[in-house]
């Protein structure tokens, strides 16, 4: 705040559908001042109704802080932490389908002394496949399937 600033009064009810509109047709969020965000903090901690942020969602300090109202920022929330499982899950799965693969033509190698360029292409056809009895004939001993064993 700068001296000799004016100060206003104001129901906090107003200020907020100042900022983000009526519940009809309003914004779901809005960038707020420092100032701003500081004092709606305290006013609004257990709100259900709005919620200032100041950290995005990775727990990085925003540039600006933003009003939310809390439903919005709720459903904002959580798509955004199940759109990272599901990334990572997806990451999982596919590392530990190329370290079967990798396995798999490791050990063809050692099996048909053909070259790991060449084993390669055969061991991810035959894993696509998903024949065990093959995988295992083929010399893979272990499949992994967890990332705890990656």
């Amino acid at each position: 705040m700068k001296p000799n600033e004016n100060l206003v009064t104001l129901p906090l009810h107003d200020l907020i559908k100042d900022i983000l509109g009526d519940d009809s047709n309003g914004v779901m969020c809005a960038i707020i001042t420092h100032n701003t965000a500081i004092i709606l903090d305290v006013l609004l901690k257990d709100s259900t109704k709005w919620k200032v942020e100041f950290n995005n969602k990775d727990g990085e300090p925003l540039k600006e802080p933003i009003l939310w109202r809390y439903s919005e920022w709720k459903s904002s929330n959580d798509t955004y932490t199940r759109q990272k499982l599901y990334a990572h899950k997806e990451r999982v799965t596919r590392w530990i389908k190329d370290k079967n693969i990798d396995d798999l033509a490791r050990a063809i190698v050692k099996e048909t002394r053909m070259t790991i360029e060449v084993a390669r292409p055969i061991a991810a056809s035959v894993f696509r496949k998903g024949n065990v009895e093959v995988l295992n004939y083929l010399g893979l001993k272990k499949i992994i399937t967890k990332e705890e064993e990656l």
